[in-house]
């Protein structure tokens, strides 16, 4: 028997799989009632799904650094050029 399965059949929290899957696509902060509840508890009890959660937003941070500091290239670039073109006028 499956731990998250009780003897009916009936699904407790969701699996592994399921909890992963809503992290990633972010259902998992927005899920509501009955869903969130399963999904929390889930999370709750399960070592390698908060550890999954702790991953992901740690990439997430990175990426979010990353496109700052992109965007910060790019603006840094452009105003070089206006300048460049301002001292030769």
């Amino acid at each position: 028997m499956h731990r998250n399965e009780i003897e009916g059949g009936l699904m407790i929290t969701p699996s592994c799989q399921r909890v992963a899957e809503s992290i990633a696509s972010g259902e998992f902060y927005q899920a509501a009632g009955l869903r969130r509840i399963r999904l929390w508890l889930h999370w709750c009890v399960c070592y390698a799904c908060r550890r999954y959660r702790k991953q992901i937003e740690t990439i997430e941070r990175g990426a979010a650094i990353a496109f700052k500091f992109e965007r910060a290239t790019e603006v840094r670039e452009a105003f070089k050029k206006k300048l460049a073109a301002r001292l030769q006028v």
